[in-house]
């Protein structure tokens, strides 16, 4: 009688990981692994899922570290109203907005130019952008 209810109960195992697994990527989070023999679920990887999104490491204590943004934000916040149409131009290339768009953008800065970029393509276009009289700050 053991040895069916055990099988049974790994049998169940089983299902609940693939229904959790199939579940998890249709909503496009993490995978997680199977449950340790201690019971609740282990990201894959050791890292423990965050607000965000992104995977920090855990420490042995089981408490979360924070990861380092991987990502800046390009936010221009001043230009040179002398060379309005280049900066209009440098940004379009950018972001790849519309004319009316990226005018708008411009016009109305400070405005976030780029989110989300590694850092060195964010100094690029620092680079870029100062180069035709802008301020930029990298967030």
């Amino acid at each position: 009688m053991s040895e069916k209810r055990d099988f049974k109960f790994s049998f169940i195992k089983v299902i609940v990981t693939a229904v959790i697994l199939l579940a998890t990527f249709s909503c496009g989070e993490s995978p997680r692994a199977p449950a340790p023999a201690g019971g609740g679920t282990a990201p894959v990887g050791g890292g423990a899922a965050s607000v965000g999104g992104s995977v920090a490491p855990a420490s042995p204590g089981g408490a979360v570290v924070p990861e380092a943004k991987p990502t800046v934000d390009v936010i221009l916040t001043k230009y040179d109203t002398n060379k309005k149409i280049m900066m209009i131009k440098i940004v379009r290339e950018i972001t790849g907005l519309g004319l009316k768009d990226t005018k708008d953008l411009v016009e109305k800065a400070p405005q976030l130019v780029k989110a989300g970029v590694t850092r060195e393509e964010a100094d690029a276009i620092k680079a870029k952008l100062e180069k035709e009289g802008a301020t930029v700050e990298l967030k």
